[in-house]
């Protein structure tokens, strides 16, 4: 019989493309912390940690590199379907039943990242600990909505002076449509049975802690899974909660009371000091928690941009082995598309964050003056700073030295120079320089700032450090394939003029005839490199030649034609991103191709590694470069081809999922 584990696992197999690219899924959809399945991995032995991870990923088809790359910082955010995927795929493979697996997870998780905020947080009186959980919760998730209640004692029950809370938690309807949508309505009760579950273990630990009861319990009286618009738990402590505070105005009160005041105006005083620190620690949680909130997802981009640089990194390595012209086009192009949206995410996350920072220090403080003389070096007066909008404009004028192609540093221009045209260039800034003089700030009012302060060390211009280092990578890699030959721009050609300049290329290196019937129902323009599309159709009307065919046949098609819906050949809309765009075959009369070659080249094309000198259709003695570039030039446009032996000759479908790079 059939597990519920499998049975969820089985269905998430339905849908083969969902968890392709986990990494990539997950920057689309950043909802649930990875530090949830960091937590399922430790229970395992160590070393069985990238076993656990491989068999996911080939159960599901996904990215071994993207899987590892996921896991390797424990700030990263993933997506929640893969998050619950993942988390059962653990269970199943570690053997354990659900009280047993969620405890284990609940407890990793709470030692690993979460011991040290409760010792904090016991600090302060427990209504302002309520009241900051919503917001504590949402760095943990975001498909969830949490409400935190804290109910007074009734009179009528023994344990009268012991308030319980009460909390609420929801999965928001987006998230619980979109699982019901790729498992089922039964599948997804089920797995929001787990969620509860999770949940009532993890507020469970957190409570014993807070509290410091180890016998408190945390009841759940309604589920979601049972068809509740919440789940519904209720802490039941076994004492009054009492904060550090209280503990220590109770210590010093008795002091007091033994030795200076008499009781009557001890009682005031200790009344009116209760009620002035608690609403002075209350703001100051609420405050200090926002700032960490802050910090914590400045640590997040920063990480993120780290991961940015890595890829950059590595695209440059890759570089090296890399001979096909359309293959430069399409890194020159993505990195320049990379270096935009980053450059422009950093400056919207950092205009904001200065913004926030200002509003969040007051008038008057040694932090509100270091925000603003940090900010000076940029060209960011503190009038700006009440508009995230006007930083992003002074950001944007910062201007980013990078090195050239020779390895020399662009300068920034000389004294002589800005005695010239001072007028002109007074007003330009240097990120060198800034960031210079922002190090001499932060040196000069580190010793002035609280080491406990929440601003103690906070510098939201780090972010220029990994921009700079990737536009550094793009730059030296655009410059290296600029040496190689011109890039930078793309390529206009119709699909029928290329059939008919390959054609011309074929009969002329092969000294033979060959003739063309053209079925081009749909003839779009192409944005890509010229001479490669021509070289492509060539290699495979070299290959007619080669099988002794007197003609071939060019067919086109548009595949979002209504009329071909469900009619073309070897299509699979599920091995797309999006549905193709064009649908070409070439066909011949020539000797055919075997069956067993058909399948091998099959596989090649369709990602299987093999080595080059297997591929030819002609002997081991030739390289099977043909269908390497083939390969190569599909994969610019998402394209995917299959070869299929026919009665007399073969047929070679192609399918593009892009018409442009």
């Amino acid at each position: 019989m059939t597990s519920v584990l499998e049975e969820i696992l089985q269905a998430f197999e339905q849908h083969p493309r969902l968890f392709r690219l986990p990494l990539t899924l997950s920057y689309e959809h950043d909802e649930v912390t990875v530090k949830y399945l960091l937590s399922s991995l430790k229970i395992a032995p160590e070393e069985t940690h990238t076993q656990m991870i491989s068999s996911f990923c080939e159960r599901f088809s996904s990215d071994k590199i993207e899987m590892h790359e996921l896991f390797a910082n424990p700030h990263n955010w993933t997506d929640y379907q893969l998050y619950t995927a993942f988390s059962v795929h653990c269970q199943q493979q570690l053997g354990l039943d659900d009280k047993t697996y969620f405890q284990e997870v609940a407890r990793k998780t709470f030692l690993d990242y979460q011991d040290g905020q409760i010792s904090i947080a016991r600090a302060f009186p427990l209504s302002a600990v309520l009241m900051g959980m919503p917001k504590q919760f949402k760095n943990w998730n975001k498909v969830t909505e949490v409400q935190v209640e804290k109910v007074k004692a009734s009179l009528n029950v023994p344990l009268k002076d012991i308030d319980k809370v009460i909390l609420r938690r929801r999965t928001l309807p987006e998230y619980r449509s979109r699982l019901e949508q790729t498992l089922g309505l039964n599948l997804a009760r089920e797995v929001l049975q787990r969620d509860c579950d999770l949940t009532q273990h993890a507020f469970t630990i957190t409570f014993q802690e807070l509290f410091g009861q180890k016998n408190l319990k945390v009841e759940r009286t309604h589920s979601e899974a049972d068809g509740s618009e919440w789940s519904e738990y209720v802490v039941c402590p076994s004492s009054p909660y009492q904060s550090l505070l209280k503990k220590g105005l109770s210590a010093a009160g008795k002091a007091l009371w033994q030795v200076f005041v008499p009781w009557a105006y001890y009682s005031a005083l200790q009344q009116e000091l209760q009620q002035s620190l608690g609403s002075l620690r209350e703001e100051s949680f609420e405050r200090e928690h926002t700032i960490r909130t802050m910090a914590e997802q400045l640590e997040k981009k920063n990480a993120a941009l780290q991961r940015q640089k890595e890829l950059t990194v590595r695209l440059l390595r890759e570089f090296s082995k890399s001979r096909f012209r359309g293959e430069r086009h399409s890194i020159n192009n993505r990195l320049k598309r990379c270096r935009e949206e980053i450059q422009t995410q950093i400056y919207a996350h950092l205009s904001q964050e200065l913004c926030a920072f200002y509003e969040l220090t007051m008038a008057g403080t040694m932090e509100r003056e270091y925000l603003i003389q940090l900010c000076t070096p940029f060209g960011i007066k503190e009038d700006l700073l009440n508009s995230s909008a006007k930083v992003r404009g002074q950001l944007s004028k910062v201007k980013i030295m990078v090195n050239n192609r020779t390895g020399q540093k662009e300068e920034a221009p000389a004294d002589e120079l800005i005695s010239i045209f001072g007028d002109f260039l007074e007003d330009e800034i240097y990120l060198d320089g800034a960031l210079s003089k922002a190090e001499e700030i932060k040196a000069r009012y580190s010793p002035l700032i609280d080491a406990n302060s929440a601003f103690a060390g906070i510098d939201p211009f780090e972010l220029f450090t990994p921009l700079k280092i990737i536009m550094e990578s793009s730059s030296v890699i655009t410059d290296q394939l600029g040496s190689i030959g011109e890039v930078e721009l793309l390529d206009k050609i119709g699909l029928s003029a290329a059939v008919n300049e390959a054609l011309v290329l074929a009969q002329s290196d092969k000294g033979a005839t060959l003739k063309v019937i053209p079925q081009i129902n749909y003839d779009p323009f192409l944005y890509t490199n010229r001479d490669v599309f021509i070289s492509t159709i060539r290699d495979l009307f070299y290959n007619a030649i080669d099988a002794k065919a007197t003609e071939v046949t060019v067919e086109s098609r548009s595949p979002v034609d209504p009329a071909l819906e469900g009619k073309l050949p070897l299509l699979d809309p599920s091995k797309f991103a999006t549905y193709p765009a064009l649908y070409v075959a070439v066909s011949d009369n020539g000797e055919g191709l075997p069956v067993e070659k058909a399948a091998q080249l099959n596989s090649y094309l369709s990602g299987a590694s093999i080595d080059e000198k297997e591929l030819s259709t002609k002997g081991k003695e030739q390289k099977g470069l043909g269908t390497k570039n083939l390969r190569d030039f599909l994969g610019l446009h998402g394209g995917r081809c299959f070869y299929q032996p026919a009665e007399q000759g073969t047929k070679v479908h192609l399918y593009f999922e892009r018409l442009e790079i």
